[in-house]
């Protein structure tokens, strides 16, 4: 087999497919303390590559459990899996006192674990939580 690659201009960077989104969560007042963020995050996942690296840490938005870990897919039709790299940021901001907000980023391959992580952890800092209609 024949491929043909075309050459990249050095002044450019190579695309990486990523997914990132908010997503609210209610909870009771046993599930929003951090230990039980910390908690839920530790439990077995599927498709879970090995232990995730889970993190308390505190963000401009509130108090947070950061979880990094790798995940590999169910085999596909010829028997191979795929890698994917993904950071979630559970975060118990104080003015949503029954609910949690999660901020998942997700991307193709730990290749290029060390700037997408990097990336994660800014938008992660970057989240900020409002009342409707106090918003920037």
């Amino acid at each position: 087999m024949l491929a043909y690659v075309p050459p990249v201009p050095i002044s450019t960077r190579p695309l990486v497919p990523a997914v990132a989104y908010v997503q609210a969560r209610r909870c009771t007042e046993e599930e929003r303390t951090l230990d039980a963020v910390v908690d839920m995050a530790s439990h077995p996942v599927p498709h879970r590559h090995g232990e995730p690296e889970i993190t308390r840490l505190e963000l401009p938005a509130g108090l947070a459990c950061r979880v990094h870990e790798v995940l590999l897919s169910e085999a596909d039709e010829d028997g191979r899996s795929f890698l994917s790299e993904r950071v979630d940021h559970y975060v118990l901001p104080p003015q949503c006192p029954e609910g949690m907000f999660k901020l998942s980023v997700q991307w193709a391959g730990p290749t290029i674990s060390v700037a997408m992580v990097e990336i994660a952890d800014r938008m992660g800092v970057s989240l900020g939580v409002w009342a409707e209609g106090e918003g920037e």
